[in-house]
């Protein structure tokens, strides 16, 4: 059924936040609530006793859109606080539009503006093409019908992310028990990562002879490393893998560590390569690490994700702050006998296959609900 479309203006109020200076922070008040907060609510607030309007302050359950950067909806579950520069507050119209319903829509309109800004250097949104996008407005009682199924299937999706983050907890848990405890039996030696493991870092390839030709070997960049995995979103790729360069091949299972800027917020860029990776060559500043015959890949990947290893490797602070290959060369660490390797890497890798079934169903719920959102507000 139709319904008549109306623009997002005339059922809520978009109220943008206050610039907090550096000069209004302080340690007493009320949390200023950042993009930063909104993404991550383990960031830390900065406060202020700065006496803002009534409709900035921030509310429990309140919906806050974030418009600049980082383009997103959120139904805040933090503590009261003050609305801070590029977050709209959401006030709805009660009488017009459902809260809930408004949420999916505020999403599906989010989305849409995101694809239509794709590439842009900085993303953020126009108030007033913002506020006349048009959305259905079905009558209230069909409005929470479609937002009841749509929670659903949000609920699933938030129940399938914090399986994963519990499983990633019994993993860290796991390693961190297995690795430094030594069991009955297991005859653990003292090493250094160049003992067990071939290091090289990679190619310097001249980016001017990048290509962009599909049918060309992808290039493993520092950008492409990222924590426990190898993201192709910016891809650059080789023309031709000369014999000088075919020792800069990435074999399945090799890892990968970016050298220049190898911390982010995320965490430490270090990647275990998988089959979906290869073909690819390795790029200058970028580090493989390859295991040999005493240490298993999986092991070896996890001592290198450690704390201790972070630890170790403290970045130089130079204009780029980075780690040397001399450093990773001469981390030492206690070596399980193979036996005892091959006990942890089973169990690691069942968590690992779980991990994966769980990633194929939010992935799929995500679709599910991508699908409904566009068959009720499209």
């Amino acid at each position: 059924m139709n319904h008549p479309q109306v623009p997002l203006g005339e059922v809520a109020d978009f109220v943008n936040g206050a610039a907090f200076k550096p000069e209004d922070w302080g340690v007493d008040g009320l949390p200023i609530i950042r993009i930063q907060n909104l993404t991550d609510l383990a960031k830390p607030f900065n406060y202020t006793e700065r006496i803002v309007p009534e409709k900035l302050v921030v509310n429990p359950g309140d919906l806050l859109v974030s418009w600049s950067a980082t383009l997103g909806v959120f139904q805040w579950n933090g503590p009261k606080g003050l609305l801070n520069q590029h977050i709209f507050r959401v006030l709805p119209n009660d009488e017009v539009v459902d809260k809930n319903y408004l949420k999916h829509t505020l999403g599906q309109a989010i989305n849409d503006m995101e694809r239509h800004l794709h590439g842009a250097t900085m993303k953020h949104v126009n108030r007033a093409e913002f506020l006349g996008t048009r959305i259905p407005l079905p009558p209230l009682e069909e409005q929470r019908r479609i937002a009841a199924i749509l929670d659903k299937v949000a609920l699933l999706i938030q129940s399938a992310a914090h399986a994963f983050f519990l499983s990633q907890e019994l993993k860290k848990s796991l390693v961190h028990e297995t690795l430094s405890l030594a069991r009955e039996g297991d005859e653990r030696v003292r090493i250094k990562v160049s003992e067990v493991a071939d290091m090289i870092t990679g190619f310097p390839f001249k980016s001017a002879q990048y290509t962009d030709k599909a049918q060309h070997t992808r290039l493993c960049r520092g950008i492409n490393v990222l924590p426990d995995r190898i993201e192709w979103k910016q891809v650059a790729r080789w023309p031709e893998i000369t014999p000088e360069l075919r020792s800069y091949q990435i074999d399945e299972d090799d890892i990968l560590i970016a050298m220049d800027r190898p911390w982010i917020t995320e965490g430490f860029k270090i990647a275990r390569v998988k089959p979906i990776d290869i073909p690819s060559l390795l790029v200058q500043r970028v580090a493989r690490i390859r295991a040999g015959n005493q240490i298993l890949p999986r092991i070896l990947f996890e001592v290198l994700s450690s704390k201790a290893f972070a630890t170790h490797c403290t970045p130089t602070e130079t204009t780029v702050p980075h780690i040397s290959p001399i450093e990773i060369r001469e981390y030492e660490f206690e070596l399980p006998c193979l036996k005892e390797q091959k006990r942890i890497d089973s169990i690691l890798a069942g968590i690992e296959k779980s991990q994966a079934a769980m990633n194929q169903r939010a992935n799929l719920l995500k679709e599910k609900l991508c699908t409904l959102s566009r068959s009720y507000f499209n």
